[in-house]
């Protein structure tokens, strides 16, 4: 047998490379990026207004007082996604074009006078350096002018130009898994297809000769498979694709079948059951003559002991055992951190890496055991700020209701005495 950290490594180490491809925006969600996104632009790439209200420049409202306002002339309306480059570098423009509006019978001198009225979002244009929301300034003539009566500062409520995102800034790393927000960035970027790590193509093989598919009636003696719909829908979750190859009863030759079948159209196959001691526990010899390579067989942990870790023709086959609780665990502690690999060939995330301290709000039985413990818990952060944690009732391997109310694990090393309530403890999240 080995710990846990090895086998976490050893499975990490197996492997294979991710290939790189370009997904539209919507299907990259939980991708790992491939490489680094630099802003090619500013975001915004203009000026523009945080209010529906009037822009105009500051130096107009130099040594206005409450008794001595300014008077502001609108001279045009500013909707958000109009441009409005017209007006830069007024100071060189022609005043008597016809398409500067209201600006022809104007003097150079007398711009700074005028302002426009703009909605929020809006562009300001370069001759502008600050707004006021409608509410605080006065209206007069149906909004053809404004009266201000205190002096406003260049760039008051001005949003500038890259505020959110400058050009050349790094966005974001290669390898950040991309959520909804890292999409939305994207997309302001102009980004329409990222180059992205290409998820795995997993298989789901389920053996035992008393399991049926969920839409059959159960005769005595029968059970419902359950393995492969947790697994797959963990492993959807987590953005790989998935094949079901079925239920493969206790036979050796049948069980070869499947595997030759399945190992062809995977880049990775998982096999539930038949990995423990048991007379018709077929998985490690049936792989054995099939000449695959042996990484290792059980590991120093419970539940999950019987984790059986093969390649086969290049293949990894990872084998769990087939109680639905145990092969879940020897998943989320073992074998996660290698399928969120976000394509980069360094080390797994050690459990110890991943282990947060908490304080136990509830007794753990005393188990002396050589082996490392993994006890499903739910932990929480009480109105004290302190991390807690406590064990899920009526914890055993073969029992799936528990996982619903877990959220990870609490971690008891080997041949720990009984742990107290208030005892300091780790505690391993699971994402679920």
């Amino acid at each position: 047998m080995i710990s846990p950290e090895e086998a976490c490594q050893k499975i990490y180490n197996l492997m294979p490379d991710r290939n790189i491809e370009s997904v539209s925006l919507l299907s990259c969600v939980e991708s790992c990026i491939s490489e680094n996104i630099i802003a090619q632009e500013d975001v915004p790439s203009f000026c523009r207004s945080p209010y529906d209200g009037y822009a105009f420049n500051s130096e107009a409202t130099r040594n206005v007082t409450s008794t001595n306002p300014v008077e502001i002339d609108i001279i045009d309306t500013v909707p958000a996604g109009k441009n409005f480059e017209y007006f830069n570098n007024l100071e060189d423009a022609d005043l008597n074009s016809p398409s500067k509006p209201k600006l022809n019978d104007r003097k150079k001198q007398d711009w700074k006078q005028t302002g426009m009225k703009v909605m929020t979002g809006g562009m300001i244009p370069d001759i502008y350096d600050a707004v006021l929301p409608w509410e605080q300034v006065g209206i007069k003539d149906k909004e053809q002018k404004i009266l201000i009566n205190k002096e406003i500062p260049s760039q008051h409520n001005i949003i500038p130009k890259g505020e959110d995102i400058k050009k050349g800034e790094l966005v974001i790393k290669e390898g950040e898994k991309l959520t909804p927000y890292h999409i939305g960035v994207l997309a302001s970027l102009g980004f329409t297809h990222p180059r992205v790590y290409a998820p795995y193509k997993i298989g789901i093989l389920v053996t035992g000769t008393e399991l049926v598919n969920p839409e059959n009636d159960i005769s005595p003696g029968k059970i419902r498979s359950s393995n492969n719909f947790s697994l797959g829908a963990t492993l959807q979750c987590m953005g790989h694709e998935v094949l079901d190859f079925g239920i493969v009863g206790d036979s050796k030759k049948k069980l070869a079948e499947k595997i030759e079948e399945a190992v062809s159209k995977v880049d990775i196959l998982l096999t539930t059951g038949g990995v423990s001691r048991g007379d018709y526990d077929f998985v490690p010899y049936v792989l054995e003559e099939m000449k695959a390579k042996r990484l290792f067989w059980r590991v120093k942990m419970k539940p999950g002991t019987p984790l059986h870790v093969s390649q086969y023709q290049g293949t990894p086959v990872i084998s769990l055992s087939g109680n639905p609780a145990a092969s879940m665990a020897s998943f989320h502690l073992l074998l996660a951190p290698a399928l969120q690999n976000n394509g980069k060939r360094q080390t797994a995330t050690s459990l110890k890496e991943r282990s947060h301290a908490s304080f136990l709000a509830k007794d753990i039985k005393k188990k002396t055991s050589s082996l490392w413990r993994f006890v499903r818990g739910k932990a929480w952060i009480g109105n004290d700020g302190v991390f807690y944690s406590t064990p899920i009732a009526k914890e055993k391997p073969n029992m799936l209701k528990t996982m619903i109310w877990a959220n990870g694990y609490i971690v008891v090393p080997p041949d720990s005495q009984a742990i107290r309530a208030g005892d300091k403890v780790n505690f391993i999240p699971i994402d679920k």
